[in-house]
């Protein structure tokens, strides 16, 4: 589900990880802390993106902007957990 569009600053929190889609699409993901233990997951679908992601490391200070997500992933546990995602159009380090 979108929610809106977003700007928002943080900590890298966990190093991006490159995979590919079903396509041959290259996606990376990290996750971005932004402060008061809210963490959001970013994926970066264009090659431009990936290219600035590639320079990213745990610690780094970056700019997400993007749509802003939800989804709901099931845990270990068999509890439900609602998770937050930006779908970056523009990433700045």
């Amino acid at each position: 589900m979108t929610l809106a569009k977003s700007a928002v600053t943080g900590i890298v929190y966990r190093a991006p990880e490159t995979g590919y889609s079903s396509n041959n699409v290259a996606v990376s993901t990290f996750v971005l802390d932004i402060g008061e233990g809210m963490l959001i997951r970013i994926i970066a679908r264009r090659q431009t993106l990936n290219d600035v992601v590639a320079t990213i490391s745990k610690g780094d200070k970056v700019l997400v902007e993007g749509r802003l997500q939800t989804a709901v992933a099931k845990m270990d546990d068999g509890s439900e957990k609602r998770i937050y995602e930006i779908d970056a159009v523009h990433i700045e380090k």
